[in-house]
């Protein structure tokens, strides 16, 4: 089981490795790698996130993303930028990407949540303020929130929030608890087990011999950071 990661492509043995025995990668799709792969539908979590938000009343929704070069997090905010368009919805100034911090290898686990003081005073200056905004991700969307009691503005009354992710207990305990979208992160390493297991025992199998990618939708959680309009 390999979790995919650009930093293989600076591993030439890999490709030796996954010729000679029997391989599953799961997280990101790199298809350049000949072996299948199990992924997480960061596109269609981005579509859920906005889709869910539509179907409670709202038009002006933003995204906002603290890390614009992050390969996961960008395909969030083209399926956000594809239901918006599709709806006709789309602004370009609901889009709010920036770079909260310089990321160094190996990444370091984050001391403190972001400050996104700038991004809630941006979202105040806009002339149509959105009514809901959607994070690229839950430490993020706890940033956000952090800045919005910090700027006096309510939430959900004045402007709803959804994350996306739902990783462990972060958005239950926050206050107010973050409406999400939950990506399966467990069912994806079980998944991609299975078809490990399946590729061992049936080494004829096609999907071992082809490479392929197939994803795992995220679904969303409603809870108290969201209301309906």
């Amino acid at each position: 089981l390999v979790k995919m990661s650009s930093k293989l492509d600076e591993i030439p043995a890999m490709g030796q490795l996954f010729e000679k025995v029997p391989s599953v990668g799961f997280g990101l799709s790199l298809p350049h790698h000949n072996i299948p792969q199990i992924c997480l539908d960061n596109h269609a979590a981005g579509q859920l996130a906005v889709s869910s938000l539509l179907e409670m009343g709202h038009k002006r929704i933003a995204f906002l993303n603290l890390e614009p070069s992050h390969r996961m997090l960008i395909a969030r905010s083209h399926g956000y930028m594809e239901i918006m368009k599709e709806h006709g919805l789309f602004k370009p100034e609901y889009l709010y990407e920036y770079e909260s911090k310089k990321r160094e290898y190996p990444i370091e686990p984050d001391e403190s949540i972001p400050d996104c003081a700038d991004a809630v005073k941006y979202l105040k200056s806009l002339k149509e303020t959105p009514t809901a905004v959607v994070m690229a991700n839950d430490w993020s969307a706890l940033g956000f929130a952090k800045a919005c009691r910090e700027a006096d503005i309510k939430i959900p009354e004045e402007i709803s929030l959804v994350s996306i992710d739902d990783i462990g207990s972060l958005c239950k305990i926050s206050s107010p608890s973050l409406s999400a979208v939950a990506m399966p992160f467990a069912e994806l390493t079980e998944y991609a087990g299975n078809m490990l297991i399946d590729s061992i025992e049936s080494p004829g199998i096609y999907f071992a011999k082809h490479p392929s990618a197939q994803y795992l939708p995220g679904k969303f959680i409603e809870r108290e950071s969201t209301k309906r309009i």
